[in-house]
């Protein structure tokens, strides 16, 4: 038997990464994985509660409104950089971006800020997007790709252009659409 932290853990990573490269197939086995486990050893702590909810929203992001309660609940709960990650990215897909910028700033501030990785800085590039705030938009995602750079790391996951426009428009970012099914 797995420890169940290590399961939820497990879990929340293959979800990640299912999500990122848009794998359908891959999105589903997880979801049947996470049926088997939350049969077998329900969320009961606050990181696997966290795990939970970005599973589902990662799995289904069509669906992810319908995790907004758990969502809102868990916001004010976490504390670590990985719970307000997941539960930022979910409020992110779930088209609460002024949560979602909340709980990304958090994982990205003071003693949190090492453990801030691609998947909370592309959620909160886009939360920014999302809600209107320009200028930290192009700053998140000029800070993403200068990372990338530094790290020899294509910024593919993104799909993110930069261009900004002369006169009082706003900074345009674009990203293909994600398809999920």
């Amino acid at each position: 038997d797995i420890a169940p932290a290590v399961a939820w853990e497990s879990l929340r990573v293959a979800a990640t990464v299912t999500f990122i490269a848009d794998d359908a197939a891959g999105r589903c086995g997880v979801a049947r994985l996470l049926r088997q486990l939350e049969d077998a050893e329900p969320p009961a702590s606050l990181s696997a509660r966290a795990d939970s909810v970005w599973i589902r929203t990662a799995t289904d992001p069509h669906l992810a409104h319908l995790q907004l309660p758990d969502i809102i609940g868990l916001a004010g709960q976490v504390g670590d950089s990985v719970g307000l990650t997941a539960v930022g990215a979910s409020a992110w897909l779930a088209g609460e971006p002024d949560l979602a910028v909340r709980c990304l700033r958090g994982a990205h501030t003071g003693a949190l800020a090492p453990r801030f990785g691609g998947l909370a800085s592309t959620a909160l590039s886009w939360a920014f997007v999302d809600s209107g705030r320009w200028d930290e938009a192009v700053e998140s995602a000029t800070a993403m790709s200068s990372s990338a750079a530094v790290a020899d790391v294509p910024a593919r996951p993104l799909h993110m252009v930069i261009r900004t426009r002369s006169g009082p428009a706003a900074p345009r970012l674009s990203m293909p659409s994600i398809r999920h099914s």
